[in-house]
């Protein structure tokens, strides 16, 4: 059984740890471009907590290690979604690009979503993006390397390649899609998240 005594006394206080991360997640991060929010902060905070736990950082650590064995490594961040309109005919609004967003491009179809009766307004960005992402990814599979630009560690944002919205964000990509990874402070909040005492302080 875990003791939560057990965190050693030199540790940083939880309660520092906590406004750490607040820190890390500020109000002025989570505002809409109309200044308004559409969920509560705690609730924005604690979901991008779990997105960084769960679908960030991790494939942080698994691809730095699989980078430093040699290995090719490509992260990339959805930053495009047909599952907003969606999401927004059944009341859930503010949520951004949700899980699994990418996989309409990437298999480059949509029609399962309109078998199923959804509100399904793609745009004529989404009609490309599906062109563009299936065909990087059949690349990747085919020839070890993504066909659309620069995804790899030498892009200039932590070596994640930005896909839709604002543009791509590789070699030769958009500065406003650069921006769009770095206002998430993704290495921050992992090097924060992952540092020694938090897993201890999280019981994790």
């Amino acid at each position: 059984m875990c003791q939560p005594s057990s965190v050693g006394a030199s540790m940083t206080p939880i309660s520092s740890n906590i406004a750490k991360f607040e820190d890390l997640s500020p109000p002025s991060d989570l505002f809409f471009p109309n200044g308004t929010t559409q969920q509560p902060v705690p609730s924005y905070r604690g979901s991008r907590l779990f997105r960084d736990i769960g679908f960030v950082c991790q494939p942080f650590l698994i691809g730095e290690a699989l980078a430093n064995s040699g290995n090719n490594v490509y992260f990339y961040n959805q930053n495009q979604s047909i599952s907003e309109s969606i999401l927004h005919t059944r009341a859930y609004c503010g949520c951004g690009v949700v899980h699994t967003s990418e996989l309409a491009y990437v298999f480059g179809n949509f029609s399962h979503y309109f078998m199923h009766g959804f509100n399904l307004q793609p745009t004529l960005s989404d009609v490309a993006l599906r062109w563009e992402e299936s065909r990087s990814w059949t690349s990747f599979v085919a020839v070890g390397h993504p066909s659309k630009g620069e995804y790899g560690q030498s892009a200039p944002d932590h070596g994640v390649f930005t896909i839709g919205g604002t543009g791509h964000s590789g070699s030769g990509g958009s500065e406003k899609a650069r921006k769009v990874l770095d206002s998430q402070k993704p290495r921050e909040r992992c090097g924060f998240l992952y540092s020694p005492e938090v897993p201890k302080q999280l019981l994790y």
